[in-house]
């Protein structure tokens, strides 16, 4: 793994996560430490930048996996993508508290349209709570979240742009791929 500090210029080389791995798939800063999924035996690694040091996280038992392809912080907890199925991860104890696998296959986009809906909610009662339920209000505080952790994705907004969506996180699907309202991913 390499750092570049862009007021520096400088490059540190923090080599290779876990001995054997050949690629981060995956990497996601959790406070001061940062998470890397590696490929080809989907583990996870844990990088302290201030020592250098990398911690394998041991991953859940009985995972078939080459790659961990997604990790993403939402709220307090990691979201540990691989094998087909979410592993959530508590970096308070780096320990696995919940696999959320079911009959939606996770290549399906239903599951994340699921997730949107909820994002939507918490979007609007965090600004009642946070500022209050006036329409201004609301608006108001949604204008000052230029990170909102939502389940799905993080959400912008600014006074200019109202969307929220990260467009640039946005993903294509197969047309005419329906199966029980849901679609599989285009090819990238």
């Amino acid at each position: 793994m390499l750092a570049f500090d862009p007021e520096t210029k400088e490059v540190t080389d923090y080599g290779q996560a876990i001995e054997g791995e050949t690629y981060i798939e995956a990497i996601e800063q959790v406070g001061d430490v940062i998470y890397a999924g590696t490929e080809p035996n989907a583990k996870l690694a844990k990088l302290d930048p201030a020592t250098g040091a990398y911690t394998e996280i041991a991953m859940p038992e009985g995972l078939v996996a080459n790659n961990v392809d997604e990790l993403k912080l939402r709220r307090d907890k990691l979201f540990v993508t691989a094998g087909g199925s979410i592993f959530v991860l508590d970096p308070a104890t780096d320990t696995f508290v919940d696999e959320i696998k079911g009959k939606i296959e996770l290549s399906d986009t239903t599951l994340w349209w699921v997730l949107t809906g909820a994002d939507a909610i918490n979007l609007i009662a965090d600004a009642v709570k946070n500022a209050g339920s006036s329409p201004a209000e609301i608006e108001g505080w949604w204008n000052q979240q230029s990170q909102y952790p939502g389940l799905y994705a993080n959400y912008r907004f600014t006074p200019d742009d109202h969307n929220g969506f990260p467009d640039n996180e946005l993903v294509m699907s197969k047309a005419n791929s329906g199966k029980d309202g849901a679609f599989a991913l285009a090819p990238s």
